[in-house]
């Protein structure tokens, strides 16, 4: 919806969506784009959060982090793959 958002982590991956752990929370039925680049490769794919949740603060000053799954768009499966291999790939 506008703001960037810090990925912490992949939490998993496949050509149909993404889980993710972010620096902040993100509302169910948000809109996003996520870039991905490495080396010469850079994929832009859109998609929609369909689940969120908070994970609690660790104990060695660990702050609180955001989970979300989101739903890749349908339309753009050719590169919702490419980015399922460049992940998975390294």
């Amino acid at each position: 919806n506008g703001h960037p958002v810090n990925i912490l982590k992949v939490q998993d991956i496949s050509p149909f969506g993404i889980g993710l752990q972010l620096d902040r929370r993100l509302d169910n039925g948000c809109r996003i784009s996520l870039s991905y680049q490495r080396g010469t490769t850079a994929i832009e794919v859109h998609g929609t959060v369909v689940w969120s949740s908070v994970t609690a603060a660790g104990s060695d000053n660990e702050s609180a982090a955001f989970r979300v799954g989101i739903y890749l768009q349908e339309d753009q499966s050719a590169l919702n793959v490419t980015l399922f291999n460049a992940i998975t790939a390294g």
